[in-house]
């Protein structure tokens, strides 16, 4: 029965987006411990479970395609997993897809959310190395050349300033 087919790949979806939300987990770690190497790492990892998500949603697709022409219905790219359920008259088999369906949304979510924390860190890390580079590197605006020492020191009470006020 090509409903069982469809069941299938949305758990198999959701085991692999579980990967993807403990490798998530896992780089906010090395994230947090700036452990570059180990980033690199997780990277490549997360790029062959991507890839093979990529493959389970073709063969669930194709799941659903061979599940509404067994029902007699034309392939629609409209339809939506809701629209499915509803097509599915045998109660045990609703039920499975059902479960299966808010599983994997559950786990999305869950991926959305940890992304985007993950995202933050790797924003809050660059925005942490340009400001060290700029800090020792200097004003890239000053010339390398003779400066009016009362400028100079003008200009440097002016940085300093910046690092002494208190909000």
């Amino acid at each position: 029965m090509p409903i069982q087919a469809v069941i299938e790949k949305l758990e198999e979806l959701n085991v692999l987006h579980q990967k993807l939300l403990d490798m998530g987990q896992l780089k906010k770690t090395v994230l947090v411990n700036n452990q570059v190497n180990e980033l690199a790492l997780f990277v490549s990892q997360e790029s062959k479970l991507l890839k093979r998500v990529a493959e389970t949603e073709a063969e669930w697709r194709n799941a659903i395609v061979a599940f509404l022409k067994d029902s007699g219905l034309k392939p629609d790219p409209s339809f939506t997993v809701t629209d499915i359920i509803k097509l599915v008259y045998n109660v045990e088999d609703r039920r499975r897809l059902t479960d299966a369906h808010q599983a994997l949304m559950r786990t999305i979510g869950q991926l959305k959310d940890s992304n985007a924390l993950n995202q933050e860190l790797i924003e809050q890390s660059l925005a942490f190395i340009n400001h060290s580079m700029d800090l020792y590197m200097g004003d890239p605006g000053q010339d390398a050349t003779y400066q009016n020492p009362a400028q100079a020191t003008a200009n440097y009470s002016d940085k300093r300033r910046m690092f002494d006020t208190r909000g």
